[in-house]
């Protein structure tokens, strides 16, 4: 096995065991204190209150915003490199200078753009996450909250 490859690996199994153990602790907080329905960050923060003290807040800002600064930037470069490939841009790479693969950052400055405009639109990010469209064809099949909606709006029940 590689260097690499070790690297990786080593890694992977590190970061999957940690997130095992935030999410156990959690969830184990959560319960104890009753708080079973968070729909908010604000929820979210005062729930860290019995484990995180006073510095709840504090600690969950900085997590979000950690998480963030981790993110963007690899989301923003995935998009660049998914973009290239299927346009079969030459030369699209972090490795190569803006002048040679403008195209390339191009698209990375306007994924983070976009992504820092839809902070300023109103909406529910649950709400988009399992929302139903009419245009997506197999979304009823996989959602159960799309097929629950289909079966009331065929019966014709308001949604």
């Amino acid at each position: 096995m590689s260097a690499a490859t070790r690297d990786v690996v080593t890694g992977m199994l590190l970061s999957n065991l940690i997130m095992y153990f935030i999410i156990l602790t959690t969830a184990a907080t959560l319960n104890a204190n009753g708080m079973k329905n968070i729909e908010t960050a604000r929820q979210a923060a005062e729930a860290l209150r019995p484990l995180a003290g006073k510095g709840a807040y504090l600690l969950f800002t900085l997590g979000l915003v950690g998480t963030g600064m981790l993110g963007v930037p690899v989301l923003a470069g995935s998009c660049a490199y998914t973009i290239a490939e299927a346009a079969r841009w030459r030369g699209a790479s972090l490795n190569k200078k803006f002048k040679l693969a403008r195209r390339f950052y191009s698209v990375i400055g306007v994924s983070v753009l976009v992504g820092l405009a839809l902070n300023y639109v109103k909406r529910r990010e649950d709400a988009v996450l399992v929302s139903c469209p009419k245009w997506h064809p197999g979304a009823a099949t996989r959602n159960p909250r799309c097929v629950a909606d289909n079966r009331q709006e065929s019966n014709g029940k308001p949604r």
